[in-house]
């Protein structure tokens, strides 16, 4: 597949990179936490659609080979499985849970569609086990109608999947829309977040954190040694 330029303007190569940063922001322990919300099987115990997943595709893992050939570089990228209707869902259930307004733009509008696309289709354990989890669980949204309905029902159908809490599908859809969203540059912008930034000297941390520290400190026990 070529590095096309889609509707957000995004290459695939830049979206692949997206689901990376997304992978570290989530980390190991976001996988290993899905495996126990969906009641990770114990001794004699079926697993669940997400654990078969993830087992079959360790299994099926061939690791990561050798060095790849630099002077000759791959460009073929694993097929896109996310239905089209599948992808209207994901946009507006996405600007359901994060809705966008004059200050942040809605998730829709900066490419979750996209993300969700190349996060599903990826050939890795995790993914797998989030495409046999989010599969069946948008397809039972798009037979609904959600796409189509409007914001007030939309909103309705999303507090009914919130409080569910046996709807892991949607937990896990809120918790990959929410790292996604936060990890663009829109995203950490809403939360101030500015990286590096060079700077020609340290002012030091403001006199409000200090204030809490010494705070904090204050309220700690002094360590004594048993030795």
């Amino acid at each position: 597949m070529s590095d096309e330029t889609k509707s957000s303007g995004l290459t695939r190569r830049q979206t692949i990179a997206w689901t990376a940063a997304v992978a570290g922001a989530l980390g190991v322990g976001g996988t290993l936490l899905m495996r126990q919300y969906h009641g990770g099987a114990d001794d004699g115990e079926a697993l669940g659609p997400y654990d078969q997943a993830f087992d079959e595709g360790v299994q099926a893992s061939e690791g990561y080979g050798g060095d790849p050939d630099l002077l000759n570089p791959r460009r073929d990228y694993w097929p896109r499985t996310v239905s089209a209707p599948h992808l209207v869902v994901i946009d507006a259930l996405a600007d359901t849970v994060l809705p966008g307004d004059e200050t942040r733009p809605a998730p829709s509008m900066i490419g979750i569609g996209d993300f969700f696309s190349e996060w599903l289709s990826a050939p890795y354990p995790a993914q797998r086990g989030d495409r046999a989890l989010l599969e069946p669980f948008l397809e039972q949204l798009h037979a609904e109608g959600f796409a189509n309905a409007d914001k007030d029902a939309q909103v309705a159908r999303a507090e009914v999947l919130h409080a569910d809490e046996t709807e892991t599908a949607f937990a896990r859809f809120l918790r990959l829309t929410a790292g996604a969203y936060y990890t663009t540059p829109e995203g950490a912008a809403i939360m101030g977040f500015i990286g590096n930034q060079p700077m020609q000297e340290w002012p030091g941390p403001p006199d409000d954190v200090i204030a809490h520290l010494e705070r904090e400190a204050a309220k700690l026990t002094p360590f004594k040694s048993e030795l």
